[in-house]
């Protein structure tokens, strides 16, 4: 199977920003539009206050203010974190926890994109750090990631990928996570 070229993914101009990156990465896949660093600067302004206790969920209020058209949902590799993030989710973001795998990885890409939380220590091997990084699809033997710290795709292979996710878990203590965006069922179906 031969892995299909895609846009690159914006490159990151903050320590913080790869979310947005990755949000926009998505979101550019699903409406076709193009993002700029602009975008990506005025995002991180928009989700600063939001929330507190979860960076994760200020981008993803912002980001879905500006799609509300799309669907979120979040699947943690942590019951208790599944639990934290439900109470403080009102609406609009589906919260579930399951292992999160090569398998998982595997069968949610075929979908259509993710964004996957890694440690980015196994992709520069620099630092070990949270990163967002993009798992647009899948070969054989790889994945193909945008990774918005480097600024474009690279071809992963599981190994390294699974790699990543245990260093998440495992060396910087986050559960690791999937964030999926869909369009909305009524809005994909439905025009005027």
């Amino acid at each position: 199977m031969t892995i299909e070229r895609s846009r690159e993914i914006l490159r990151q101009t903050d320590a913080n920003s790869c979310l947005a990156c990755s949000l926009f990465f998505v979101a550019g896949k699903i409406t076709g539009q193009e993002f700029s660093k602009d975008d990506e600067r005025q995002l991180c302004f928009d989700s600063f206050g939001r929330c507190r206790e979860s960076l994760v969920l200020s981008y993803l209020w912002a980001f879905m203010e500006h799609f509300p058209n799309l669907d979120v949902t979040i699947t943690v590799d942590n019951e208790f974190y599944e639990d934290y993030l439900k109470r403080l989710v009102a609406e609009k973001i589906e919260i579930e926890s399951s292992p999160v795998t090569i398998g998982l990885i595997r069968s949610e890409a075929s979908k259509g994109p993710l964004i996957v939380l890694v440690d980015r220590y196994f992709f520069d091997y620099e630092i070990h750090i949270p990163h967002y990084i993009v798992v647009e699809n899948q070969g054989e033997n790889n994945f193909s990631v945008a990774d918005p710290w480097q600024g474009k795709t690279v071809s992963v292979n599981p190994t390294q990928l699974q790699e990543a996710i245990f260093g998440a878990k495992h060396i910087l203590q986050w559960a690791p996570m999937i964030i999926k965006i869909e369009q909305q069922i009524e809005s994909a179906t439905h025009s005027t």
